[in-house]
């Protein structure tokens, strides 16, 4: 998935539910340069915690909608994503 050549033309990815994984799926899809163009990704209920919450956060991404409802994050991750997205994360 991550080194598809199409990467580079989605505008939105949504892998709800996936269990995508705590840091290491977030840190692939924050560290890919193919997703720079990404403006909505969806992680609800894919077990995101707060390292994946550090690797989102130190991404270059741009987003106008993250959605990382039903996620294991606490407060300080809560708060560090609204910092770095502001009104794009949905996290209820």
């Amino acid at each position: 998935f991550v080194g598809c050549e199409h990467l580079s033309r989605l505008a939105a990815l949504d892998v709800c539910d996936s269990r995508f994984g705590p840091a290491c799926g977030a840190e692939m899809l924050g560290r890919n340069r193919s997703l720079a163009g990404l403006r909505t990704l969806r992680l609800p209920g894919c077990n995101i915690d707060d390292m994946g919450v550090a690797a989102l956060c130190a991404s270059r991404l741009t987003l106008d909608l993250l959605d990382l409802r039903h996620n294991p994050l606490s407060g300080q991750a809560r708060e560090r994503l609204r910092e770095r997205f502001g009104n794009a994360v949905r996290l209820e």
